[in-house]
């Protein structure tokens, strides 16, 4: 009887707790746990987040628990409810729900049917607001346009895009090329 009951204790407990713990499952060939749990450190596999609806696949990650801060590099990142793919060589998500990506981004952005590189962005999840930096190379699919530039801006509700900066834009439907210091394009 006494079995029945501390195994009860223990099942209530490990409910209680999962509700309170982090929604980051690693599936991983090595993990290190350290500072009583709030700092992790895994390497070669992916970690998921029903949470926060990613997936990514990396050589190293870093989570911090405390801080709810998770760090990977050397891999790429679904986004599942952005329906975004991103092959990157460093990627940040914070406890804010913003995700940083830095030297090297490939983003295909299967909703908006547009391909950005660029060496730095920043995805505000909740506002659902892409912004990227520093030579950045836009394949716009869906009005078959190529823009180069140096800082954009794209609302993905509204799929308007805005650059800035050194923009060139090649239209392969029509044959131009223009370039510009400032452009808004409103891609509906």
């Amino acid at each position: 009887m006494k079995n029945k009951f501390f195994y009860f204790l223990i099942i209530i407990f490990f409910s209680c707790n999962l509700t309170n713990a982090e929604i980051y499952n690693f599936e991983v060939s090595k993990i290190d746990i350290k500072n009583n749990g709030n700092i992790v450190n895994a390497y070669d596999g992916k970690i998921n987040s029903e949470k926060k609806n990613i997936e990514i696949f990396a050589e190293k990650f870093l989570y911090k628990k405390n801080l709810d801060l998770l760090e990977a590099t050397n891999g790429y990142a679904f986004l599942k409810e952005e329906n975004i793919n991103i092959k990157f060589n460093f990627i940040q998500l914070n406890k804010k729900n913003i995700l940083t990506a830095s030297n090297g981004i490939q983003i295909e952005d299967l909703q908006n049917s547009i391909n950005i590189e660029s060496e730095k962005i920043t995805l505000d999840r909740n506002k659902n607001i892409l912004t990227a930096s520093n030579g950045i190379q836009i394949e716009d699919l869906q009005n078959s346009i190529n823009i180069e530039s140096e800082k954009i801006t794209l609302d993905r509700n509204k799929n308007i895009l805005t650059a800035s900066n050194g923009i060139q834009i090649e239209d392969l439907q029509n044959s131009i090329n223009i370039e510009s210091e400032k452009i808004t394009l409103d891609r509906n």
